[in-house]
C-alpha cells in the first residue's frame, strides 16, 4: 500500500493521506483523533477506492487555527481537500465528531456528497450532548497557568470496549497524546456550541449508520434512533467494541463499510 501524504495549501495548511484509485472516500476523525486513526480502513479499501484520511485543522500535521474556531470551518477542510485532489464528489465517512462534520458538509454541499457513513456520532438536529459540561470535563482541564491540558487517563476507558487488544489500546492512547491542547480547547468550545443544522429526515443520499455494542459515548439506542429518522438508512452494529470501533474491530468495521460502499460505488463519479 503506497500512501501519498498530500499537503493542502492555504490557511491553515492541511495534511491528508491518499491511497488507491477509484471512487473517492473521505474519512474524517473524531474530536480525539487524527488521520492515522483510519490506517486500517485505507489499507482495506485501497484496492477499489481512492481513500483519503484528513487531519482537520488543529489536528495531526495540519496547522492550528490562528484565531477562533467555528465548527463549520471543518466543512471547508473537506472542500479544500476535495479540490486539492481534483475530486468533485465523494463518499463521506465520519466517526464521532467526524460524523457531525460529514453531516455538516452534506448540509452545505449536497451536490458533492455521494453517500454518508455515520459512525458513533450525534445527529445534526441534536448535536450537543445533554450534559456538555461533563463531556468537556472528562476530556480537558486547565493547568496552573490556565493552558489547556488533555485528560488522557479519564478519556481512555470511555473510548474502549470491554475486551480491547493491546494494539488498539496503544493506538488510541497515542492518538489522544498527540492532540494539540490549545487547538483542542478551541475545538471543544466549537463542538459544544453547535446549533441544530440538519433535519435528518431530509437526507436523500445513501446512508449507513454504524453503532458499537459497548459504546459509552454514542450508545446503540442513540444510533438506532438516528437511523430510524433517515429514509432508507442501513443500520449495523459492530459487536464487542467501544467508541473507536474502527480501531478496536477493524475487520468487522471494514466488512460493513465495504459492503455498503460496494452497493453504491456506481454512483456518478467526476474525479
Amino acid at each position: 500500500m503506497n500512501v501519498e501524504t498530500v499537503d493542502i495549501l492555504g490557511s491553515p495548511a492541511l495534511v491528508a493521506d491518499v491511497v488507491g484509485d477509484g471512487p473517492v472516500v473521505i474519512f474524517v476523525h473524531g474530536i480525539g483523533g487524527n488521520r492515522s486513526n483510519w490506517a486500517d480502513q485505507l489499507r482495506s479499501l485501497s484496492g477499489n477506492y481512492r481513500a483519503v484520511a484528513i487531519d482537520l485543522r488543529g489536528y495531526g500535521d495540519s496547522q492550528d487555527p490562528a484565531g477562533s474556531l467555528d465548527f463549520f470551518d471543518f466543512v471547508e477542510d473537506i472542500s479544500r481537500t476535495l479540490d486539492c485532489i481534483g475530486a468533485k464528489r465523494a463518499h463521506l465517512v465520519g466517526l464521532s465528531m467526524g460524523g457531525l462534520v460529514v453531516q455538516a458538509f452534506y448540509a452545505r454541499h449536497r451536490a458533492r456528497t455521494l453517500s454518508l457513513t455515520l459512525a458513533a456520532c450525534r445527529p445534526g438536529d441534536r448535536p450537543v450532548f445533554d450534559d456538555p459540561k461533563r463531556f468537556a470535563a472528562e476530556r480537558i482541564s486547565s493547568t496552573a497557568s490556565g493552558e489547556a491540558a488533555i485528560t488522557v487517563e479519564k478519556m481512555l476507558p470511555r473510548l474502549l470496549g470491554p475486551n480491547p487488544s493491546a494494539h488498539a489500546t496503544r493506538t488510541i492512547r497515542a492518538s489522544l497524546e498527540a492532540l494539540h491542547p490549545e487547538a483542542y480547547r478551541k475545538t471543544m468550545e466549537a463542538r459544544l456550541s453547535i446549533a441544530p443544522f440538519l433535519d435528518m429526515s431530509t437526507i436523500d443520499v445513501p446512508t449507513l449508520v454504524v453503532a458499537a455494542s459497548h459504546d459509552a459515548v454514542a450508545p446503540t439506542t442513540q444510533m438506532r434512533a438516528i437511523a430510524d429518522q433517515i429514509p432508507g438508512c442501513r443500520y449495523e452494529v459492530v459487536d464487542d467494541a467501544g467508541h473507536l470501533m474502527n480501531i478496536e474491530k477493524p475487520d468487522e468495521f471494514n466488512t460493513v463499510l465495504a459492503s455498503f460502499l460496494n452497493t453504491h460505488a456506481t454512483l456518478e463519479q467526476t474525479v
